[in-house]
C-alpha cells in the first residue's frame, strides 16, 4: 500500500471517529455514515458520505470525486443491500437500493443542486455515477422479521471523549491522541491562514473534508509551492517541510499526525505568536 493510500484511508478513519464521537456535529451537517458487509472479507465496512433526503429516503452517490471506477462500498451493497446509517446520534438499519431511468435522473439533478462539485465530479469520468436510495426497512425487506438468524443490528459505539481548542483562525477538534498517533478535525474561517511553520519530529497528512484551501508546502527545491486542495483531496507534510494552510472558503480537514502535538515552529504568523507553540 502506497503512502497516499494509507494516508487516504488514515483520514477516513478519522472522519468516521470524529463523525460517531461528536454525532457529525463538527464534521458537515449533509453528511451520514454508511456500514456495508464486504463483499469479499464479510467485515463491516464504515464510509463517511455526502446525503440529501428525498421524502422518508437518504440519498448517496458513488462519486468517488470523479474517479474512473465505483468506489468499493457501491459493490458491497449491490452484493447485499442490508446496510446500516449514522445520521447524526441516529443508527439505524435500511435497504439500499440503486436508482435507475428518470429516478436517478431527478436525484442527480438534486445532488447537483445542493453540493455543485458532483458535477465536476461528472465532468471527470466517462462513468454513469450511481445514486443509491438508502430506504426504511420495511417488513417484507426485515430478515429478521422473516424469521431469519442474521442480525443487522450493531452495537452503539462509546462515546470518546473530544477536546475542543479555539485558534485565532478558526478551532481544532481533537478526537483521538495516544502515544503513536493524534486524530484532529481542523475547521479553518475563509480567509484565514495558520502560521509558517514546521516541525521536528511529527509527521502528518491532512484530508480534505469540505471547502477549498491551498497547501503552501516545501518542495525539493526548498521553495514553498502553493498546492490548491478540495473536497476529498489529501498531502502530507513530511518533518522539518515548511507547510501553511490557507482557507479560501469556509474549510474543514482531517489531520492524523504523528503524537507531538507541542513539535511546532512558527516563522511566520498573522497573530503574533512566531517562536511559540501556544494555540
Amino acid at each position: 500500500m502506497g503512502l497516499a493510500e494509507t494516508a487516504f484511508r488514515l483520514s477516513i478513519k478519522g472522519h468516521v471517529l470524529a463523525y460517531r464521537a461528536t454525532g457529525g456535529r463538527f464534521v458537515g451537517k449533509r453528511l451520514l455514515l454508511l456500514t456495508t458487509t464486504g463483499r469479499k472479507s464479510g467485515k463491516r465496512r464504515v464510509v463517511p458520505l455526502m446525503r440529501i433526503e428525498d421524502g422518508d429516503d437518504f440519498v448517496v452517490a458513488g462519486s468517488m470525486g470523479g474517479a474512473p471506477s465505483h468506489p468499493g462500498w457501491y459493490y458491497n451493497l449491490v452484493d447485499n443491500p442490508q446496510v446500516t446509517i449514522q445520521v447524526g446520534r441516529t443508527v439505524e438499519d435500511r435497504i439500499a437500493r440503486v436508482a435507475e431511468g428518470s429516478d436517478r435522473e431527478r436525484l442527480w439533478s438534486k445532488i447537483i443542486s445542493a453540493e455543485q462539485r458532483f458535477a465536476d465530479y461528472e465532468s471527470k469520468t466517462d462513468r454513469v455515477i450511481p445514486v443509491v436510495m438508502l430506504q426504511p426497512i420495511e417488513p417484507a425487506d426485515d430478515p429478521v422479521a422473516k424469521g431469519s438468524d442474521a442480525n443487522m443490528m450493531i452495537e452503539p459505539m462509546e462515546q470518546q471523549p473530544t477536546t475542543r481548542v479555539e485558534k485565532p483562525w478558526g478551532w481544532e477538534l481533537w478526537w483521538t491522541v495516544t502515544d503513536r498517533y493524534v486524530g484532529k478535525v481542523i475547521f479553518i474561517n475563509a480567509g484565514q491562514r495558520l502560521s509558517l511553520q514546521y516541525h521536528n519530529e511529527k509527521d502528518e497528512s491532512v484530508f480534505v473534508i469540505d471547502g477549498e484551501m491551498i497547501l503552501h508546502l516545501e518542495n525539493a527545491v526548498g521553495e514553498l509551492e502553493p498546492i490548491t486542495l478540495g473536497p476529498g483531496q489529501f498531502r502530507r507534510v513530511e518533518v522539518g517541510k515548511r507547510h501553511r494552510f490557507e482557507a479560501v472558503t469556509d474549510t474543514r480537514i482531517i489531520e492524523v499526525s504523528t503524537p507531538e502535538l507541542d513539535d511546532v515552529v512558527r516563522l511566520e504568523d498573522d497573530f503574533g505568536r512566531e517562536g511559540t507553540s501556544q494555540p
